[in-house]
């Protein structure tokens, strides 16, 4: 029988995508084209590579893509060494909405954990992310 710790976890994670995704749908971005924002964040990406880190199958990359462009969140640039190449990079407009959204999520996150612990549940949150971060990387070079 698993922890109930761990049952809770899992039932407070459900719940705030929940939540999530309404804030997100609330400023016009989707959940997916988010976190695509996110990985972009830190400079451009080669479409195939943000298809692995993001663990998305190049149709649905398209698709999210074509929507990003469309709003003015990033844009596609020719890579000069290889005619079919693109790199995808973050806009001016990207990089604002994302940290929009993210002021809003953090906010929500707040709100919902006032009268607790927050700095105890923003450590949680802070480990929780770097373990995630470690197991992407490892999976990339699997």
């Amino acid at each position: 029988m698993p922890d109930r710790r761990a049952t809770a976890a899992v039932r407070s994670i459900v719940f705030l995508y929940r939540e999530f995704e309404r804030v997100c749908r609330d400023e016009g971005i989707s959940i997916p084209q988010y976190r695509l924002l996110l990985y972009l964040r830190h400079g451009p990406k080669r479409a195939g590579e943000l298809a692995a880190r993001a663990a998305i199958q190049r149709p649905t990359l398209t698709s999210l893509v074509d929507g990003l462009e469309k709003d003015g969140r990033l844009t596609r640039v020719q890579v000069e060494a290889d005619r079919r190449g693109v790199r995808l990079e973050l806009t001016g407009t990207g990089m604002q909405d994302m940290r929009r959204v993210e002021a809003k999520l953090a906010a929500l996150i707040e709100g919902l954990a006032a009268g607790e612990s927050v700095d105890a549940i923003l450590d949680g949150f802070a480990k929780m992310g770097r373990i995630l971060d470690g197991e992407v990387e490892k999976r990339l070079q699997d």
